[in-house]
């Protein structure tokens, strides 16, 4: 009886075994290059270079992709299972020679998954005339986000 006392828990409450949630790595050091946020569970899905904040420096708007499918809740608490994606923002400081971290957000860029029909929505980033704009691409239509003075 003893024996099957641990197997008879798991199968009433399999949820102990995967109850763990996804949970995102927080970005808040100062680097001096976007490799340093890489590691083997984050990749540069995309990037872009250029002045965001006005003062004749280089930033860097970067979107990282996890490298394996997690279960998020995503708006109106509808489950997606894809690879999360972060959005973020570094803004370059020439006094310590670094970027500081502007921005880190976790929901702002769409999933695979979340393009309808198309699958994958994203299409990209660019810093033009200190606008960050982000692309989505549907089967139809497409949606462009500018983001002035973050």
């Amino acid at each position: 009886m003893k024996v099957l006392s641990p197997l008879f828990y798991l199968i009433l409450f399999p949820g102990c075994i995967f109850g763990q949630s996804f949970s995102f790595p927080e970005f808040r050091r100062p680097i001096k290059s976007a490799s340093e946020l890489f590691s083997s569970k984050w990749a540069l899905k995309d990037s872009a270079m250029g002045d965001l904040n006005g003062d004749h420096r280089p930033d860097m708007a970067l979107i990282l992709e996890y490298a394996d499918t997690a279960t998020e809740s995503r708006s109106r608490d509808i489950e997606n299972t894809g690879r999360p994606r972060i959005l973020m923002i570094l803004f370059w400081d020439s006094v310590d020679r670094s970027f500081e971290v502007a921005v880190q957000n976790n929901t702002f860029i769409l999933r695979e998954g979340e393009g309808g029909m198309a699958g994958d929505p994203y299409g990209g980033i660019r810093i033009q005339h200190r606008v960050l704009e982000i692309n989505y691409e549907f089967v139809r239509e497409s949606l462009s986000v500018s983001l002035r003075d973050v």
